[in-house]
């Protein structure tokens, strides 16, 4: 068993958002990094710049102007003496000599044709920044990334994405309407092996033919949409789970939820297993959580956390099972070989059960995870060595060719000698 901290690890690299929506409890906020810079207005004065070749400028209209390069076709001046004066007038205004005058306007614009109209988007201003990372995101893995997105661009995505997919990308991410805040998850290689591998541990566990009667009404749903209220009491969490499992007759919330680490530290991940519970007010009756030491540790974290009900039938509390430790910090694998969490059929919502099914335990021991997390690093390892040396000798083909290219290639009038 392990005392650990849950104090939050290693700082994120720079724009990169750690949290899975920790805004939610409303006490503070901060405001989530956009796609891309917003554009704002100064009250200084820029330089007009000339293009080479003479390609021409424009100047927008205000108080005080500002010109940008135009690289469109090369306008063709009305008046020669027009450009004769445009030089000394960029110089002026560089300087903040003096402010364009209306006459001053007018000649630049004379010089420059209108740009062309942008394209139409196809998405809202905020939703279409987010149609734009996907389709040109870089390679990226196990990071939560967050974008402003309005209430209603949201219910529009929701809308568009029914099939899991958005700008032809696969969507995982948490919705925070009292934020206004899209965390993106950028899912990698290790998280979807430990969560496929649990997922077929809980699968295996319930379709005992000994307890099959019992778990007849349990559904598996994946990933899906879980909405519940935010603890302010205005908006509305969206996060979707790992793995969720639903008792049809308590179909209001799934019972069970698994959550294995993204990129949060492991206060954000405990604080996202309470919210479950308690934001649901015990209809999601267990929560797993499989934490990671990110992002430079080894370490790997089993924890099981339980709705408590009061006499009465009503939610009480969360109660957090011990930290059971995989692997420490430097990879070292727990020795103890009995640590693990257990689960009984009454903590996926099962009531009214025989002697016998009562006894039924899933046992999910450290030393599994432990040996499917380093299987899954070893063969992590050798497709990167391999795909390396693929694409060195792919390289070194090119190279190859274009020098031998370069050796055929002669002047033009320079004949072949005959051997």
């Amino acid at each position: 068993m392990d005392s650990r901290s849950e104090n939050a690890l290693e700082p994120a690299a720079p724009g990169q958002a750690l949290g899975s929506l920790a805004v939610s409890d409303c006490d503070t906020v901060s405001a989530p990094v956009s796609a891309s810079a917003s554009t704002s207005t100064s009250a200084s004065v820029s330089a007009p710049v000339f293009a080479s070749d003479g390609d021409a400028i424009s100047v927008s209209d205000g108080d005080n102007a500002s010109a940008s390069a135009y690289t469109g076709q090369r306008s063709r001046p009305t008046q020669p003496d027009q450009l004769q004066e445009l030089p000394q007038l960029a110089e002026d205004v560089a300087t903040h000599k003096l402010l364009l005058t209306s006459d001053d306007k007018s000649k630049l614009q004379q010089a420059a044709p209108s740009s062309p109209d942008p394209p139409s988007p196809e998405y809202p201003f905020e939703l279409q920044q987010l149609a734009n990372f996907l389709r040109n995101r870089p390679r990226s893995n196990d990071h939560i990334i967050e974008f402003f997105l309005p209430v209603e661009q949201y219910q529009q995505l929701s809308e568009l994405s029914i099939d899991g997919r958005f700008a032809g990308s696969r969507l995982r991410y948490d919705y925070s309407s009292a934020t206004e805040t899209l965390a993106l998850r950028m899912i990698g290689g290790k998280h979807e092996s430990l969560t496929q591998y649990l997922n077929n541990r809980l699968r295996s566990f319930l379709d005992r033919p000994a307890i099959i009667e019992h778990t007849s009404s349990l559904r598996y749903h994946g990933s899906a949409d879980l909405e519940y209220p935010s603890r302010c009491g205005n908006g509305y969490i969206v996060h979707e789970p790992d793995i969720s499992i639903t008792n049809l007759n308590k179909p209001t919330y799934p019972v069970v939820v698994v959550e294995v680490a993204h990129a949060q530290s492991t206060k954000e991940l405990h604080n996202l297993a309470r919210e479950y519970i308690e934001q649901t007010e015990g209809h999601i009756q267990t929560v797993i959580t499989l934490d990671f030491d990110y992002p430079r540790g080894k370490g790997a974290y089993l924890t099981v956390w339980k709705a408590r009900f009061g006499e009465d039938g009503r939610f009480k509390e969360v109660a957090r099972g011990d930290i059971v430790e995989i692997r420490n910090r430097d990879g070292v694998k727990n020795p103890d070989p009995r640590a693990g969490v257990s689960l009984s059929l009454r903590d996926f919502g099962v009531t009214r059960l025989r002697t016998r099914a009562d006894y039924q335990v899933l046992t999910i021991l450290g030393d599994d995870v432990y040996a499917r997390l380093e299987e899954w690093e070893q063969e992590n390892e050798l497709v990167k060595v391999a795909r390396a040396d693929f694409l060195a000798r792919v390289q070194a083909r090119s190279d190859l060719k274009r020098r031998r290219n370069g050796e055929v290639a002669r002047p033009e009038g320079m004949k072949r000698r005959r051997r």
